[in-house]
């Protein structure tokens, strides 16, 4: 697939300035094209700040709704429910509102429900709000959901059952002249996303949402919200797995909550760890969002998620390893599943008919509703083109979608929500429902309307740096690891160089899924090892046509047999001589 290869031109005295802030003029070039460039900003990013993780002045409805669920819990003979989601974000939150509400009256009957993704979709629904009045609820408190349940909030209200609502996520609108008006529940609403928010960071997970409101809560009975502080692994998984950028204050739970994540004493995450064989290493970003974060969220893909929360309020060693054993084994299921839809759907992707249509609306049955936002972005990153997947359910379609950087997938879904009979989602993503015989209009409407050009959907990689080969070792990797934590909004630096001959490779990996490379850069001559995990196949015929090859790379640590090297990580290649923006 065709690549736009584009790289930063940062302009700046690297070398002097460097030398006075005491930094290499390659990490202060990195930290030029991050738009970080003041000496305060600088500093402020190798340090951290603890103080913003356990702040909420300026969150919309912060103050009265700390008040009220303070009153709730002070009170015993009161109920308190937490409706969370059944995702990694809205178990986190739920176990944390849980948690925290717990230890200020033990003897309060405070518990949760989470919605079936099947039988439920998404968020508060009628048959949640009729149990919870059955039970004798008087409080609901949402976490990762509310902000669009306008008629399911007054609903509960009419029933005398009061809701705050914790959440994270754009409320619904509806514009007027092309001006938006906002479409919000009756009731206390703390969300940094509404437009009273006078909060200074927006991009937070939920499970923070809620955290922050807990801080709240503490300090108004006098108790420091420091002392909060072992949540805030939770807090990170979270915010990796909800895929926060990794800015601000996101940036400063990452960095206090990574090492603890690491030496966790939750007996749960422990018994996870175990089931994965990861219990000796290091956890990173990619250990919460490719490995433990997946089994969480298998749970409320395939069965329940309250499994997953089982497993982290667990405090039994045995029945922890039982549960932990039980969401690998589904998230293991979960990663065939979509490989076999995946290879479906990039099928029907190329078919005539659909390989020249801008916006793609796959239509495949038997999808499992829960892997359909994982298809649509791997088809996404395949074809690099937004994409929707559609399945059938028990009372219509649903379906997920997942965007590019051009398009406004939220945007573009409202302009024809009147095919819809539920929609929400943001700039990346969205979630649907509708009814069959509207399949084929939201196919023929997204692509009238997409405004698309042909080079909009050509992939763009932006690249950090041009670099020989000369000046790569193994100090430079170790420098670059200060960048950390990585994710989104805080990628891994990109590196380029030209004219590369692969000298040797070898296939190796359980699943022969992984090229171990001897790279030779002929214009210093210099040679470096690396290693590639995707499209290996490709690589290799370019590699065998055309002797020497362009090369986008990771520069990183590689640590085997308690020895250290520097390690290049091939992300993406192509045919020499090709224009670099």
């Amino acid at each position: 697939m065709r690549e736009n290869w584009i790289l930063k031109h940062r302009k700046g005295d690297f070398i002097s300035e460097g030398k006075r802030l005491g930094i290499s003029p390659i990490l202060l070039r990195l930290l030029y094209n991050k738009d970080i460039k003041e000496d305060e900003q600088i500093k402020e990013y190798f340090k951290i700040n603890r103080e913003r993780i356990f702040s909420y002045t300026g969150l919309p409805d912060i103050a009265p709704a700390a008040d009220l669920l303070l009153s709730y819990i002070r009170n015993s003979d009161n109920h308190i429910r937490i409706i969370g989601d059944y995702d990694v974000d809205g178990t986190i939150s739920t176990y944390i509102l849980l948690k925290t509400i717990e230890i200020l009256n033990p003897q309060l009957k405070t518990d949760y429900a989470l919605p079936h993704r099947q039988t439920d979709g998404y968020g508060l629904n009628t048959r949640l709000i009729d149990e919870a009045k059955q039970d004798g609820v008087n409080l609901i408190v949402t976490c990762d959901n509310g902000i669009s349940a306008v008629g399911q909030i007054a609903y509960t209200k009419s029933l005398g059952m009061e809701v705050i609502v914790t959440d994270h996520h754009e409320p619904p609108f509806i514009e007027e002249n092309g001006i938006k008006v906002y479409e919000t529940p009756c009731c206390l609403k703390v969300d940094p996303k509404l437009d009273n928010n006078k909060y200074p960071f927006t991009d937070i997970c939920g499970a923070v949402v809620a955290f922050k409101l807990m801080c709240a809560v503490y300090e108004k009975v006098g108790i420091q919200p420091e002392t909060l502080r072992e949540y805030i692994p939770f807090l990170a998984l979270a915010t990796v797995c909800d895929v926060m950028p990794i800015i601000n204050e996101n940036r400063d739970i990452l960095k206090v909550g990574l090492p603890m994540l690491t030496n966790t004493s939750n007996i749960g995450l422990k018994a996870l760890k175990k089931a994965q064989q990861i219990q000796d290493k290091e956890v990173t970003t990619y250990t919460l969002g490719f490995i433990l974060g997946p089994c969480i969220n298998a749970a409320g893909r395939l069965e329940t998620a309250e499994m997953a929360l089982d497993l982290l309020l667990c405090e039994d060693t045995e029945k922890a390893d039982e549960i932990a054993e039980k969401l690998k084994e589904l998230n293991d299921g979960r990663k065939e599943m979509t490989e076999d839809m995946v290879k479906r759907a990039l099928g029907i992707a190329d078919s005539e008919g659909y390989k020249d249509q801008k916006v793609l609306v796959i239509y495949l049955h038997d999808c499992h509703e829960s892997i359909a936002g994982i298809v649509a972005g791997k088809v996404r990153e395949a074809t690099g083109k937004p994409c929707l997947i559609v399945t059938q359910s028990e009372d219509g379609l649903k379906g997920s979608g997942r965007s590019i950087e051009t398009y406004d997938m939220f945007e573009h879904l409202t302009e024809v929500k009147h095919l819809f009979t539920k929609m929400g989602g943001h700039k990346q993503a969205a979630g649907f429902s509708l009814k069959e015989k509207n399949l084929e209009p939201l196919r023929d409407e997204l692509n009238a309307r997409c405004g698309l050009s042909d080079e909009d959907i050509i992939p763009r990689v932006v690249i950090d740096m041009e670099i020989p080969f000369d000046h790569i070792n193994l100090r430079l990797a170790e420098e670059l690891a200060a960048l950390e934590p990585f994710g989104n909004g805080n990628s891994k630096p990109l590196f380029v160089q030209r004219d590369i001959e692969v000298t040797n490779t070898k296939i190796c990996g359980k699943n022969k899924n992984v090229c171990q490379v001897i790279l030779y850069d002929k214009q210093n001559e210099t040679e470096l090892k690396g290693v590639l995990f995707n499209d290996i196949d490709r690589f290799i015929t370019l590699c065998e046509e055309k002797g020497v090859l362009d090369l986008c790379f990771n520069i990183e640590v590689n640590e085997w047999n308690n020895n250290r090297n520097v390690q290049l990580v091939i992300k993406h290649f192509r045919s020499t001589n090709s224009a670099i923006e």
